[in-house]
């Protein structure tokens, strides 16, 4: 626990550094001599404390033992060099250390790494080289408990962060190149091909999203569509596919696919909406490039299908590749609230991290590491 709750307020700790010469300022506190100083200090070191937070970040992905629900099959698996799943993307690269003879934890640091490239990266794209809003991006890649997630679901979040970057490709129309990245998506996890029809969101939803009231009758709609039961009805469909999915949909429907929703999940949704209606309908306020809105557009319908669908555990962990969008648009959009705004939403974001760390959401991971 001590391993999270650190890391959480090292990532509040980057963004003060970011923002320490403004809360100064706000503060009335620039005429003083110990201010200048302290301004020069975070001022200087603040992309410092970026890199160690990434280190951190890489460290405790790496060094991990027994962290996450299939640790123990990824570690047998390789050692046996027989893994359980179909997607060869993870087989070629276990072996590729196995002929060079290297431990499963640099297996496992490995994909640690890989995973987090491909978010920064991502994040680096899409914050367009603005190191505050990368860094507030972090922060929510945190607390929205995608951070700890990545060290459950090994092999979706290798495809999750395959498409994260691929969304620049819609942004900029290349078909082709969409396409190649869904190919290397579904090399790593199958379940991957049902995100293939995001590329022509955009233009789908784009009646939608330009307008104010559609944009909130869909989200209201949704949340009310939460208290029906589909649970039997997609159980019964999943089952019908058979053949190469007939594992998962097997799966999906024995463990995955009851309908589970607790009056403590209903709070968090409830506040969830309510921040969800906040930011759609300042989206004009914030929203100004091209690639934003194309971003905002993803994040709006992943929202849509959160509500409906957010009581089946299996569907939380689809609306992943999708939702992970959302550390952006809450980054942009915090940059543009007065500090009051600011507050509530880092307080609505980590009583969302605790309550996925602490009320049994989520897998609370205990940690240990191999040393």
């Amino acid at each position: 626990m001590f391993i999270y709750v650190f890391l959480l307020l090292f990532s509040l700790f980057v963004i003060l550094a970011y923002r320490y010469e403004y809360l100064i300022r706000d503060l009335g506190l620039q005429g003083l001599k110990w201010s200048q100083k302290s301004i020069s200090f975070f001022h200087k070191n603040k992309n410092r404390f970026y890199y160690i937070l990434l280190v951190y970040m890489a460290l405790i992905a790496s060094v991990r033992y027994y962290v996450g629900t299939d640790y123990w099959k990824y570690e047998e698996g390789y050692i046996n060099n027989d893994f359980w799943f179909p997607e060869v993307g993870l087989k070629v690269v276990a072996n590729i250390f196995h002929f060079f003879n290297l431990d499963v934890q640099l297996f496992f640091l490995a994909i640690a790494i890989s995973i987090q490239l491909l978010i920064v990266k991502s994040l680096r794209e899409y914050s367009e080289n603005n190191r505050e809003i990368l860094v507030y991006a972090l922060f929510f890649f945190i607390t929205f408990y995608y951070f700890n997630h990545s060290m459950n679901i090994i092999r979706q979040y290798i495809a999750i962060g395959i498409l994260f970057l691929n969304f620049n490709n819609i942004v900029e129309k290349k078909f082709i190149k969409y396409n190649i990245y869904f190919v290397f998506m579904l090399l790593f996890h199958q379940s991957s091909i049902i995100l293939y029809p995001v590329y022509f969101i955009p233009r789908l939803f784009k009646k939608v999203i330009n307008n104010r009231s559609y944009r909130n009758i869909a989200l209201l709609l949704s949340f009310g569509l939460m208290f029906v039961r589909f649970d039997e009805l997609i159980t019964s469909i999943l089952l019908k596919f058979g053949g190469r999915f007939s594992y998962y949909a097997k799966w999906g429907a024995e463990k995955y696919l009851e309908y589970d929703l607790s009056w403590k999940m209903l709070i968090v949704l409830i506040v969830k909406l309510i921040i969800t209606l906040w930011i759609v309908n300042n989206k004009e306020k914030f929203i100004k490039t091209k690639k934003q809105e194309v971003l905002f557009t993803i994040y709006f319908f992943g929202m849509v299908l959160t509500f409906i669908l957010y009581p089946m555990l299996i569907f939380r962990r689809l609306l992943m590749y999708i939702n992970i969008v959302e550390i952006v648009i809450y980054a942009l959009f915090i940059q543009k609230q007065s500090k009051h705004g600011k507050m509530i939403l880092i307080s609505w974001a980590l009583m969302y991290y605790f309550a996925h760390l602490l009320s049994g959401f989520s897998d609370p991971l205990p940690y240990q590491t191999v040393f």
